[in-house]
């Protein structure tokens, strides 16, 4: 999850979730699943499944890649990422 200290006007608020999700999808060339990202006043949420730590890294790094390119990087409090990491058996 990452925190934002800023309103967002709900235009911007998706126009920021899709390009928050497809960073996340060309970084990782689709390998984050089922990916969700949910922005609100103080929060942007990404939810999705990986099969090995390195995706989700590759995301948080999109993640931050996003946020730089909006000018937001500076009010970041906080991530958490709620991916599951699963594993074929």
């Amino acid at each position: 999850m990452m925190t934002i200290k800023t309103s967002l006007v709900p235009t911007v608020k998706h126009e920021l979730e899709n390009t928050i999700k497809q960073d996340i999808d060309r970084r990782t060339a689709r390998r984050l699943h089922q990916v969700e990202v949910h922005c609100n006043e103080n929060q942007v949420i990404v939810k999705g499944k990986a099969r090995s730590y390195y995706i989700r890294q590759l995301a948080l790094a999109s993640v931050l890649n996003s946020l730089t390119n909006w000018a937001a990087v500076e009010i970041v409090d906080k991530i958490r990422m709620e991916t599951e990491v699963v594993c074929d058996e």
